[in-house]
């Protein structure tokens, strides 16, 4: 975990328990993520593992600023938050996280809440010391 900031060490372990995968910092971006962030979908409509460009702003504190940051970032980067890797915006902790993304049938908003079980329990467990 070299060259991580305190909560990029914190996301990742976080990660690393719920079962995600993650890559830190990858290269061949416009504005680089934190993290791309791979996890499984049982969805028979869905390719095996959805995939998220995720970006921290540890000073969201609410849904509403996380997707206000999301907003922000699409334009930023020039791409629709739909293309894959999906851009997500992760705040001061996963349950202020979110995203849009083809999922089923369907897709729309997604949030880590969704995904995650014991999601306040697996952040507090997984705090760097």
């Amino acid at each position: 975990m070299a060259g991580m900031t305190h909560i990029e060490q914190h996301y990742a372990k976080f990660f690393t328990k719920v079962g995600w995968f993650y890559e830190h910092r990858p290269e061949g971006f416009k504005i680089t993520p934190n993290f791309i962030v791979e996890f499984l979908c049982q969805h028979s409509e869905c390719v095996p593992m959805h995939a998220i460009a995720v970006y921290i702003d540890e000073k969201a504190m609410d849904l509403k600023q996380a997707e206000a940051d999301l907003d922000h970032l699409e334009q930023a980067v020039g791409t629709s938050r739909y293309c894959t890797p999906n851009l997500a915006v992760f705040g001061a902790d996963p349950s202020i996280s979110v995203w849009e993304m083809p999922h089923g049938a369907g897709g729309g908003v997604e949030t880590a809440s969704n995904w995650c079980l014991d999601l306040h329990k697996n952040w507090v467990v997984t705090e760097p010391r």
